[in-house]
Protein backbone atom coordinates (compact mmCIF):
# COMPACT_ATOMS: atom_id res chain seq x y z
CA UNK A 1 0.00 0.00 0.00
CA UNK A 2 1.43 3.36 -1.04
CA UNK A 3 -0.07 6.69 -0.02
CA UNK A 4 0.96 10.07 -1.41
CA UNK A 5 -0.59 13.49 -0.74
CA UNK A 6 0.47 14.43 -4.26
CA UNK A 7 -0.37 11.52 -6.61
CA UNK A 8 2.03 12.90 -9.24
CA UNK A 9 4.86 11.60 -7.02
CA UNK A 10 3.81 8.05 -8.03
CA UNK A 11 4.94 8.68 -11.60
CA UNK A 12 8.55 8.20 -10.54
CA UNK A 13 8.21 6.42 -7.21
CA UNK A 14 11.34 4.48 -6.23
CA UNK A 15 10.83 1.25 -4.32
CA UNK A 16 14.16 -0.37 -3.43
CA UNK A 17 15.91 -2.21 -4.94
CA UNK A 18 13.96 -1.56 -8.14
CA UNK A 19 13.10 1.73 -9.76
CA UNK A 20 9.38 1.20 -10.39
CA UNK A 21 7.69 3.78 -12.60
CA UNK A 22 3.93 4.10 -12.56
CA UNK A 23 3.89 6.18 -15.74
CA UNK A 24 1.51 8.90 -16.88
CA UNK A 25 -1.83 8.38 -15.18
CA UNK A 26 -4.47 11.02 -14.53
CA UNK A 27 -5.01 10.58 -10.80
CA UNK A 28 -8.17 11.90 -9.18
CA UNK A 29 -8.60 12.93 -5.57
CA UNK A 30 -10.68 10.54 -3.46
CA UNK A 31 -9.86 7.52 -5.66
CA UNK A 32 -8.10 4.30 -4.73
CA UNK A 33 -5.80 2.82 -7.37
CA UNK A 34 -4.67 -0.80 -7.46
CA UNK A 35 -1.64 -2.03 -9.36
CA UNK A 36 0.30 -5.23 -9.88
CA UNK A 37 4.00 -5.45 -10.66
CA UNK A 38 4.94 -8.43 -12.82
CA UNK A 39 8.68 -7.95 -12.43
CA UNK A 40 8.93 -5.79 -15.55
CA UNK A 41 6.14 -3.24 -15.45
CA UNK A 42 3.43 -1.78 -13.25
CA UNK A 43 -0.10 -2.53 -14.47
CA UNK A 44 -3.15 -0.70 -13.15
CA UNK A 45 -5.85 -3.20 -12.19
CA UNK A 46 -8.46 -0.93 -10.65
CA UNK A 47 -9.36 2.69 -9.99
CA UNK A 48 -12.51 3.67 -8.17
CA UNK A 49 -13.80 6.22 -5.71
CA UNK A 50 -13.09 5.39 -2.10
CA UNK A 51 -16.84 5.01 -1.46
CA UNK A 52 -16.97 2.21 -4.10
CA UNK A 53 -14.24 0.06 -2.53
CA UNK A 54 -15.67 -3.35 -1.76
CA UNK A 55 -18.18 -3.24 -4.61
CA UNK A 56 -17.80 -5.64 -7.51
CA UNK A 57 -15.89 -4.64 -10.65
CA UNK A 58 -16.89 -5.82 -14.11
CA UNK A 59 -15.24 -8.78 -15.82
CA UNK A 60 -15.82 -10.01 -19.37
CA UNK A 61 -16.59 -13.71 -19.86
CA UNK A 62 -15.44 -15.10 -23.20
CA UNK A 63 -16.31 -18.60 -24.44
CA UNK A 64 -14.25 -20.68 -26.86
CA UNK A 65 -14.29 -24.19 -28.26
CA UNK A 66 -17.59 -26.01 -28.45
CA UNK A 67 -20.51 -23.93 -29.85
CA UNK A 68 -22.87 -23.01 -27.01
CA UNK A 69 -26.37 -21.50 -27.20
CA UNK A 70 -27.09 -18.17 -25.50
CA UNK A 71 -29.27 -20.01 -22.98
CA UNK A 72 -26.44 -22.37 -22.02
CA UNK A 73 -23.95 -19.49 -21.90
CA UNK A 74 -26.27 -17.81 -19.41
CA UNK A 75 -26.38 -21.00 -17.29
CA UNK A 76 -22.57 -21.01 -17.14
CA UNK A 77 -22.43 -17.24 -16.51
CA UNK A 78 -24.86 -17.65 -13.60
CA UNK A 79 -22.72 -20.51 -12.26
CA UNK A 80 -19.61 -18.33 -12.48
CA UNK A 81 -21.43 -15.50 -10.68
CA UNK A 82 -22.42 -17.93 -7.91
CA UNK A 83 -18.81 -19.10 -7.62
CA UNK A 84 -17.54 -15.50 -7.47
CA UNK A 85 -19.98 -14.78 -4.65
CA UNK A 86 -19.16 -18.03 -2.82
CA UNK A 87 -15.43 -17.20 -2.80
CA UNK A 88 -15.95 -13.45 -2.15
CA UNK A 89 -14.34 -12.40 -5.43
CA UNK A 90 -15.38 -8.78 -6.07
CA UNK A 91 -16.10 -9.29 -9.79
CA UNK A 92 -19.33 -9.57 -11.75
CA UNK A 93 -19.66 -10.85 -15.34
CA UNK A 94 -20.47 -8.03 -17.76
CA UNK A 95 -20.14 -7.19 -21.45
CA UNK A 96 -17.22 -4.82 -20.84
CA UNK A 97 -14.55 -4.21 -18.24
CA UNK A 98 -12.89 -0.81 -17.86
CA UNK A 99 -9.86 -2.43 -16.21
CA UNK A 100 -9.30 -5.22 -18.73
CA UNK A 101 -10.50 -8.08 -16.50
CA UNK A 102 -11.27 -11.16 -18.60
CA UNK A 103 -12.31 -14.73 -17.85
CA UNK A 104 -11.95 -17.16 -20.74
CA UNK A 105 -13.72 -20.47 -20.57
CA UNK A 106 -12.61 -23.09 -23.07
CA UNK A 107 -15.02 -25.99 -23.48
CA UNK A 108 -14.23 -28.97 -25.68
CA UNK A 109 -16.88 -31.66 -26.04
CA UNK A 110 -16.70 -35.07 -27.69
CA UNK A 111 -19.43 -37.65 -28.12
CA UNK A 112 -18.27 -40.94 -26.62
CA UNK A 113 -19.20 -44.26 -28.15
CA UNK A 114 -22.31 -45.89 -26.64
CA UNK A 115 -21.48 -48.48 -24.01
CA UNK A 116 -23.67 -51.07 -22.33
CA UNK A 117 -25.77 -51.07 -20.20
CA UNK A 118 -26.95 -47.56 -21.16
CA UNK A 119 -26.27 -47.87 -24.91
CA UNK A 120 -26.54 -44.12 -25.46
CA UNK A 121 -23.77 -41.79 -26.48
CA UNK A 122 -22.40 -39.71 -23.64
CA UNK A 123 -20.96 -36.21 -23.92
CA UNK A 124 -17.51 -35.78 -22.43
CA UNK A 125 -16.36 -32.23 -21.78
CA UNK A 126 -12.99 -30.83 -20.85
CA UNK A 127 -13.26 -27.32 -19.41
CA UNK A 128 -10.64 -24.75 -18.45
CA UNK A 129 -11.25 -21.32 -16.91
CA UNK A 130 -8.50 -18.66 -17.12
CA UNK A 131 -8.19 -15.09 -15.80
CA UNK A 132 -6.41 -12.23 -17.58
CA UNK A 133 -5.81 -8.56 -16.79
CA UNK A 134 -5.16 -6.30 -19.79
CA UNK A 135 -4.23 -9.33 -21.88
CA UNK A 136 -1.73 -10.60 -19.29
CA UNK A 137 -2.32 -14.17 -18.08
CA UNK A 138 -2.85 -14.34 -14.31
CA UNK A 139 -4.10 -17.85 -13.43
CA UNK A 140 -6.16 -20.81 -14.66
CA UNK A 141 -7.93 -23.89 -13.40
CA UNK A 142 -6.73 -27.36 -14.17
CA UNK A 143 -8.63 -29.30 -16.82
CA UNK A 144 -12.11 -30.05 -15.49
CA UNK A 145 -13.57 -33.25 -16.96
CA UNK A 146 -17.31 -33.82 -16.97
CA UNK A 147 -19.43 -36.56 -18.56
CA UNK A 148 -23.18 -36.24 -19.06
CA UNK A 149 -25.97 -37.71 -21.17
CA UNK A 150 -27.22 -34.47 -22.79
CA UNK A 151 -26.06 -30.91 -23.41
CA UNK A 152 -28.33 -29.09 -20.97
CA UNK A 153 -27.21 -31.36 -18.10
CA UNK A 154 -23.59 -30.98 -19.21
CA UNK A 155 -23.69 -27.17 -19.07
CA UNK A 156 -25.47 -27.18 -15.70
CA UNK A 157 -22.76 -29.50 -14.33
CA UNK A 158 -20.07 -27.16 -15.70
CA UNK A 159 -21.78 -24.22 -13.96
CA UNK A 160 -21.97 -26.17 -10.68
CA UNK A 161 -18.38 -27.40 -10.97
CA UNK A 162 -16.94 -23.87 -11.15
CA UNK A 163 -17.79 -23.34 -7.49
CA UNK A 164 -15.29 -26.05 -6.50
CA UNK A 165 -12.26 -24.25 -7.99
CA UNK A 166 -11.14 -22.75 -4.67
CA UNK A 167 -7.45 -22.36 -5.59
CA UNK A 168 -8.34 -20.54 -8.81
CA UNK A 169 -10.62 -18.02 -7.09
CA UNK A 170 -8.09 -17.56 -4.28
CA UNK A 171 -5.51 -16.68 -6.96
CA UNK A 172 -7.86 -14.14 -8.56
CA UNK A 173 -8.61 -12.57 -5.17
CA UNK A 174 -4.91 -12.29 -4.35
CA UNK A 175 -4.34 -10.19 -7.45
CA UNK A 176 -7.40 -7.94 -7.57
CA UNK A 177 -8.32 -7.13 -3.97
CA UNK A 178 -6.97 -3.70 -3.00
Amino acid sequence: MVFRENPLELQSLRINPLNITFGEISYQGGYVYSFIFDGNEVIQTDARPLVDIGKSASVILEFSGYPISLKDKQVITDGLQNALQAWSVPLKPDVNSPFGFLFTIAINVIRAQPLPPVNTALLQAEVELAFFINGMFVCRTGHIKITESDESLLFRRIADRLRHEQDFFYGVNTIIKP
